[in-house]
């Protein structure tokens, strides 16, 4: 195994370490971002912060823990030539 094989695993661990937390405390994540969106964006961000809801948080979580998982598989798996 490589160097880039390890920093897969590594990066792997983190996103699987991290999606089930943005699922858990998606409600959390999603008033700061929602809050930052509105203060940053001005008319426009308060226009688009209207129209996200917490749900999304968990589906972006989902997303996160899959790719740990494909990410470690091919760390574990990726052969360099």
């Amino acid at each position: 195994m490589t160097i880039e094989n390890y920093i897969a695993i590594a990066i792997g661990l983190l996103e699987l370490v991290c999606g089930p937390l943005l699922v858990r405390h998606r409600e959390k994540v999603f008033h700061f971002f929602n809050d930052a969106q509105r203060a940053l964006g001005g008319r426009v961000g308060r226009v688009t912060a209207k129209g996200s809801s917490p749900s999304m948080m968990r589906f972006l979580g989902v997303v996160l823990t899959m790719m740990g998982v494909v990410t470690i598989g091919a760390g574990i798996f990726g052969r360099e030539p």
